[in-house]
C-alpha cells in the first residue's frame, strides 16, 4: 500500500457522506462549505489513522506492526500507532468475521444520485454483499459523541451507491448497516429495506428542494395538501403543484429506473385534465397491468439469480 491514504477522495468530490445530514436537508450550506478549507483536529486525524491501521490489517491479512513507531503527519497532526489502535482494530475484526460474503474494503461508491454535483463518491470502509443482503460496516474511533446506526446519513448513502453498484447482480432487498465504535464498547446495528432506501432517498432530495422554496419564501401549491399521508397531497415546488417520481439506475421497480439519477415532475394539474375528461382511470389501470406484469417478471429473474448463486457459493 502506498503512504497515500486510501480513503482520500478525489479532487472532483465535494459532497462528503460524513457532512450528508447538513447537505441533503440544507442544499443552501454547500455553497459556503465549498468556499471554505477542510480543516479537523487532532481527534479526526487519530481516526484516520486508526483507519489506515484497519485497512492495512484486512488487505494484509496480518496485524501491521510496520507501521508502529512511524511518525505520522495528517492535516497538521502528529499522530501514531500505538498498542491501543491494533487492540481496538483486532477486536472490531474479530467481532465481524462470521459475515458471510468476500468483505470489501474501502469501496469507493457514487453517490451522485444524492447529490446536486455529478460525480460524487463516497468510500464505505466494509462491505459485504451476498444473495439478497448487503452489509456495510463503518469504523468510529472517537470516543466522544456515541454514534448510532439507524437512519444514519452518512451509511444510507453508502447503502445507495452500494446497491446502485451491486443491487442487479446479487438481487439484493435488505441492508443492514453496521456501526463499530470500539473505544466506548458500542457496536449497533440497523436493518432497513431496498423500497425503504429508495424512499428514504427520494425524501431527502425532496426535502432539499422545500427548503430552497422556504428559504425564498415561497408558499405551498393552492388546492393541494402538504401532508403526505393525505389523499390529495402533492408535492409543492415555486407554487406549482406536482406528482414526483424518482429514478436512478438500481431502482427495485423496472419503471423507475433510468440511466441516470432523476427525479420526474408531473404538472398536477394534467392528472386533474385528465380526471375531468373520464381518462385517468384507463390511464391508471393499464400503467399498472404493465408494472405488474414486468415485476412479476423480474422476480422470476432475481429467483433464478439468487438460486444461481446460492449454487455457486456452495
Amino acid at each position: 500500500m502506498s503512504e497515500d491514504r486510501l480513503w482520500e477522495e478525489p479532487a472532483q468530490v465535494k459532497f462528503r457522506p460524513s457532512y450528508s445530514t447538513t447537505t441533503l436537508f440544507c442544499p443552501g450550506s454547500l455553497l459556503p462549505s465549498l468556499a471554505t478549507p477542510d480543516s479537523s483536529g487532532w481527534a479526526a486525524a487519530e481516526g484516520t489513522l486508526f483507519h489506515r491501521v484497519i485497512a492495512e490489517w484486512q488487505l494484509s491479512g496480518e496485524r501491521p506492526v510496520w507501521l508502529a513507531g512511524q511518525p505520522f503527519v495528517i492535516d497538521g497532526h502528529a499522530v501514531a500507532v500505538d498498542e491501543e489502535m491494533f487492540v481496538h482494530a483486532e477486536a472490531c475484526l474479530e467481532r465481524y468475521a462470521d459475515i458471510p460474503g468476500q468483505p470489501q474494503i474501502e469501496v469507493r461508491v457514487d453517490i451522485s444520485s444524492l447529490t446536486p454535483i455529478p460525480g460524487q463518491s463516497g468510500t464505505a470502509d466494509r462491505v459485504h454483499v451476498y444473495p439478497g443482503t448487503v452489509e456495510i460496516i463503518d469504523w468510529k474511533y472517537g470516543k466522544g459523541v456515541q454514534v448510532f446506526a439507524n437512519w444514519n446519513t452518512q451509511l444510507l448513502c453508502y447503502a445507495m451507491g452500494v446497491v446502485d453498484k451491486f443491487g442487479d447482480e446479487y438481487a439484493i432487498e435488505r441492508i443492514r448497516i453496521h456501526i463499530a465504535q470500539p473505544r466506548l464498547g458500542h457496536f449497533d446495528v440497523w436493518e432497513i429495506s431496498r423500497d425503504e432506501l429508495e424512499l428514504w432517498a427520494f425524501w431527502a432530495r425532496a426535502q432539499g428542494l422545500h427548503d430552497i422554496d422556504a428559504a425564498s419564501g415561497a408558499r405551498w401549491a393552492e388546492g393541494v395538501a402538504r401532508e403526505p399521508n393525505s389523499p390529495d397531497f402533492s408535492f409543492s415546488v415555486g407554487g406549482a403543484a406536482y406528482f414526483v417520481v424518482g429514478l436512478h439506475p438500481g431502482a427495485s421497480r423496472a419503471a423507475r429506473r433510468f440511466c441516470r439519477p432523476a427525479l420526474i415532475f408531473n404538472p398536477h394539474e394534467q392528472f386533474e385534465r385528465l380526471r375531468a375528461d373520464g381518462r385517468y382511470h384507463t390511464m391508471q389501470s393499464i400503467i399498472r397491468e404493465r408494472e405488474i406484469a414486468t415485476r412479476a417478471e423480474d422476480d422470476l429473474r432475481a429467483q433464478l439469480r439468487r438460486a444461481a448463486m446460492r449454487q455457486h457459493h456452495g
